[in-house]
């Protein structure tokens, strides 16, 4: 009796009778059409239990057994056989669902089959063991037994590697064995077999495309901008909007016909796609319009920059398709990555581990050029596609996937007014930071910036955006950089400045270089003319720690500087900047260089009439010699007047970076004392008092540990006052940054346990003490969730009549008066305002969000923090905040964040919460944060379920299971004496006072806070 786990959960019998097997469930293999083996078919007729006739693949029949003859409690029907066959992937599915029966039904311990799987005779016995053994395990703690009376399998069973079978998941062992027999399926042999490129036709169509030559440089960006605004219900439409004939209607065409060997679901497929079975490269319901105004937007400059990623991936494909997947969603390569590699993706290179492995278990295509359209189409295999393509968790797009099945691929996003044409499809599932927002991040954003603008919010401030990877951190960000450049900045002017040369020239000349080099000697003060500058910083571009410092600061300098309105003045400042660092002998010199080749014709010419005079006078020829010499002359002093004045007119055509003496920013970014002096200089001179430059922080969680502890470190610089204007956002999966930072101070932690007892780890200490204010992105719930498709899956406008569209206007109007009056921002958050915003979003999306913002400004607006409620509340709460500053600080930033936060989501029927409720909340993120994070992200095992919400309420009934805090203390000993945190007295009292006053844990989840 072989056991091939290494806890004895999963054994092999050497028996022939089944039925006699000592077991609480016997397990029975049927086909879809309801046929069992003969060996079983006495024991069905005499108990009357027979198999379902109308059943799927991979299904799991679970039959409780009353008044019967039989020993066990249960039978069990396994669908393993179909008319068109079986598959491991169906074997692993019924391991699935049989783990999870015996898990849910306490009167079974042992489950007895055969050998799933291997009825039918397509599949490898062995392999049918591993698998449905493993999955079986992965999903319940019950002992399997597998019966045979094969002896020959029964011996191989013992030459299992036991460690290999204990590491590696039932998916990952899946997919190994499924893509090794896919190799003969009907799907893949005409790629295996096709000689030429499995994709022609649509290579000859993208060669054209990409070599299409433009009529003038701004061809493509014109037709981009004309091609949105002549958009109409569909494609052809559009197209022939356009005169047949034109450079423009002639490339609209072409992308058109490239489309339709890009998408299956192109517009106009069956005439341009001129295949006979109308082949395409995916199947990615991305609208066509998108399609086209991506493809055009990627001429313009050649470049993938602002190109969506799936149709970015298309044209990488057609440009390398041996060496690119066909797989053109970023979603599906993560969840490909994530689910059976455990790693994560990035970018292309992300992908060679898929090409290495397919190539090692020997499948290739017959041509080399088609191995990435072979790889391709073996992952959607329906057996193997279902093993990778899938969330762990249920999200944003899970749920998606369950309402729309189908293979969906990943939107684009256009900046075009298309709210009427889009469909879920076209704009929902996208890795592409989102331009248009169907997730109520909009709102969201402008919380965020009337917390920023709010007079009682100061800078220096860290602003944390939670959440996993592919969230939508990325794109609430942007929101907020596009809210915030709503702040419109002041004119440039240099002070000093009387000429009007900033409006007459467009770039540096020589004649204006010397006014600016004679304007040496005045003292440098400029406008502050930036309100709210915002910069973006991603960490993971430099590759090494030393770049990372005077890197962060050098992006800073240039966007800032950059910011200015025109390229003049963006010249001066540089400029003026860096006078200090220029060797000015060096330039004075390479200026009277350049000044005396551009007029030493003149120069020659006018020595030439002296000589002229000279000569002729020598031969007694005097008239002849001044009329001649003098007409030279004169023509030579005209001559150079014009060049002065042309050499004085001319750009400047030398890199005026050779003069500077230091800081070598682009090789010594290192070092950030060299730098620090210009950030600190440029901070005061451009960026307007009481509007703090916002500088936001991306994918610090795709870093390395020393680089993540570098960013962290620039970021404690800043905060620590040095540089007072500045707001930092950082977008981060907060985990991923912890666990870096826990890396990189390993050595620190390790002589810092105390810090251990309070924050869980020194990268949780770090996170605490540089994030001033933590922003989760709720994760959605049920209720908000059949809201949301309700309200935001659909973005056609429903039509209304005449006069019910002038009552609804009337009423808008009036609400509008009343926030404009003053009225309290409370007084008008009634049922019928909800009600009013619900039937403007059918209506009238944008408006509807325009109230919803205008809501928000004037709650911020209203809102002090030395309001007599809001001091009630901190001195009812101020036991549990204690006396640091810090602490107090803390609390009253977030309370000011969540109450601006609270308008945010009454549109996802989250309700609104009482003042003290949300004060109780709060001081639990202030005073146990790892609680908040145990339940956010389950960084603690102690706390069960697979939600925040389940979370939050078995910790709560933990805390409620004990009556005493004795009692507490003693199952914290008894179950996880590791987490100090949990023994806190006031964190078990604090918990029992807030359900005494009607609040919970779990309200947090719902309400969207955590």
């Amino acid at each position: 009796m072989p056991n091939i786990a290494d806890n004895d959960r999963l054994k092999i019998f050497l028996r022939q009778d089944l039925l006699q097997a000592q077991a609480d469930v016997i397990v029975i293999s049927q086909s879809t059409d309801g046929q069992v083996g003969n060996n079983f078919q006495k024991f069905i007729e005499q108990e009357g239990f027979y198999p379902g006739r109308n059943n799927h693949l991979g299904d799991v029949d679970p039959r409780g057994l009353v008044n019967t003859h039989a020993s066990f409690k249960y039978l069990v029907y396994v669908v393993t056989d179909s008319p068109v066959g079986t598959n491991y992937s169906a074997i692993r599915n019924i391991g699935i669902k049989l783990g999870k029966f015996a898990n849910e039904n306490a009167d079974v311990q042992t489950i007895a089959c055969g050998v799933i799987g291997a009825e039918p005779g397509e599949l490898r016995d062995i392999e049918c063991i591993k698998i449905f053994g493993k999955a079986f395990l992965e999903n319940s703690s019950k002992e399997l037994r597998i019966h045979t009376n094969n002896q020959a399998l029964f011996e191989s069973v013992e030459q299992i590697n036991i460690s290999e079978f204990n590491t590696t998941s039932s998916a990952k062992y899946t997919f190994i064995v499924s893509v090794k027999r896919s190799f003969g399926h009907t799907a893949i042999v005409p790629i295996v077999n096709n000689h030429d490129f499995y994709y022609h036709l649509a290579k000859v169509k993208f060669d054209e495309y990409l070599t299409y030559d433009a009529e003038s440089s701004d061809f493509f960006s014109d037709l981009h901008e004309n091609f949105k605004n002549k958009w109409s219900s569909g494609f052809v439409e559009t197209i022939n909007r356009f005169t047949e004939g034109s450079s423009q209607h002639t490339f609209l065409k072409l992308c058109g016909e490239l489309v339709a060997y890009l998408d299956y679901n192109a517009a106009n497929k069956n005439q341009w796609n001129q295949y006979t079975d109308k082949r395409t490269i995916a199947k990615s319901h991305v609208n066509q319009f998108d399609w086209i105004s991506n493809l055009i937007h990627f001429r313009i400059k050649n470049d993938y920059l602002g190109t969506a990623p799936n149709v970015a991936n298309a044209i990488k494909f057609l440009i390398n398709p041996g060496a690119k997947l066909s797989m053109l969603s970023n979603r599906h390569r993560a969840f490909l990555l994530k689910n059976i590699y455990n790693s994560n993706y990035f970018n292309d290179d992300d992908l060679e581990i898929i090409f290495n492995q397919f190539s090692l278990w020997g499948i290739k295509s017959g041509n080399p050029i088609n191995t990435g359209t072979l790889i391709t189409r073996i992952l959607y295999l329906d057996e193997v596609e279902e093993l990778w393509n899938m969330e762990p968790v249920l999200t944003r797009d899970e749920i998606a996937d369950k309402i729309f099945p189908g293979n969906l691929e990943d939107a684009v996003y256009d900046n075009a007014n298309i709210e009427n044409r889009k469909t879920i499809e076209s704009t929902f599932l996208t890795d592409y930071y989102a331009e248009t927002d169907l997730l109520n991040y909009e709102l969201y954003a402008s919380a965020i910036v009337a917390f920023i603008n709010h007079k009682n919010t100061k800078p220096p401030l860290t602003i944390g955006i939670m959440a996993p990877w592919g969230k939508g951190k990325t794109s609430l960000m942007h929101f907020i950089e596009k809210k915030l450049k709503a702040f419109e900045s002041l004119p440039p002017q240099i002070i000093n400045e009387n000429d009007t040369t900033l409006k007459k020239e467009k770039t540096a000349t020589f004649g204006l270089f010397r006014k600016w080099i004679d304007k040496a000697k005045d003292k440098f003060v400029y406008n502050k003319t930036l309100q709210y500058p915002t910069v973006w910083f991603n960490a993971w571009k430099f590759q090494k720690n030393e770049q990372i410092w005077a890197g962060f600061a050098y992006e800073i300098i240039h966007q800032l500087v950059n910011q200015l309105p025109n390229t003049l003045a963006q010249e001066e400042f540089w400029l003026r900047l860096n006078l200090k660092r220029i060797d000015q002998e060096k330039l004075k010199q390479k200026l009277r260089l350049k000044i005396y080749s551009k007029l030493y014709k003149s120069i020659v010419g006018f020595l030439l009439g002296f000589f002229i005079i000279f000569f002729m006078d020598m031969f007694h020829l005097r008239q002849f010699a001044l009329l001649s010499g003098g007409v030279v002359t004169i023509g030579s002093i005209v001559s150079f007047v014009l060049s002065k004045r042309k050499v004085s007119e001319e750009k400047v055509d030398f890199d005026i970076t050779k003069f500077i003496k230091q800081p070598d920013y682009s090789s010594k970014r290192g070092y950030f004392h060299e730098v620090e002096e210009d950030l600190r200089e440029v901070m005061n001179l451009l960026v307007a008092d009481g509007k703090p430059a916002v500088i936001f922080i991306d994918d610090l969680d795709r870093c390395s540990p020393n680089i993540v502890a570098e960013v962290v470190e620039a970021i404690n610089l800043f905060i620590s006052g040095d540089f007072p204007q500045c707001y930092f956002i950082l977008g981060q999966d907060a985990q991923m940054v912890a666990a870096s930072l826990d890396a990189a101070y390993n050595q620190v932690s390790d002589k810092n346990t105390s810090i251990y007892r309070e924050q869980g780890s020194m990268g949780w200490h770090f996170m605490e003490k540089f994030i001033q204010l933590q922003f989760c992105i709720p994760v959605l719930n049920d209720e908000q969730a059949k809201l949301f498709f309700k309200n935001f899956f659909s973005t056609k406008t429903t039509g209304v009549g005449e006069n019910e569209n002038l009552e609804l206007k009337e009423q808008v109007s009036k609400l509008e008066k009343k926030i404009d009056s003053g009225e309290k921002i409370g007084n008008l958050l009634t049922p019928a305002t909800l009600q009013l915003e619900e039937s403007l979003k059918m209506t009238d999306p944008k408006k509807a969000i325009q109230l919803q913002e205008k809501i928000i400004d004037a709650a911020a607006a209203q809102y002090d923090d030395n309001d007599p409620d809001v001091l009630k509340l901190i001195e009812h709460l101020s036991f549990y905040l204690g006396t640091s500053p810090r602490a107090i600080k803390r609390f009253i930033n977030l309370y000011r964040f969540y109450k601006f936060l609270q308008l945010t989501n009454r549109n996802l029927l989250i309700q609104e919460t009482s003042s003290i409720h949300l004060g109780q909340w709060i001081i639990t993120m202030v005073r146990w944060p790892q609680l908040v994070r145990a339940i956010q992200w389950r960084t603690d095992e102690f706390i069960n379920g697979s939600t925040a919400l389940e979370r939050a309420e078995s910790f709560e009934k933990l805390i409620f299971q004990h009556e005493n805090y004795g009692e507490w203390i003693e199952f914290v000993e008894s179950n996880t004496p590791q987490v100090k945190w949990l023994k806190d007295f006031d964190l078990y009292n604090f918990m029992r006072i807030i359900k005494k006053d009607k609040n919970s844990l779990g309200n947090a989840v719902k309400m969207g806070i955590w």
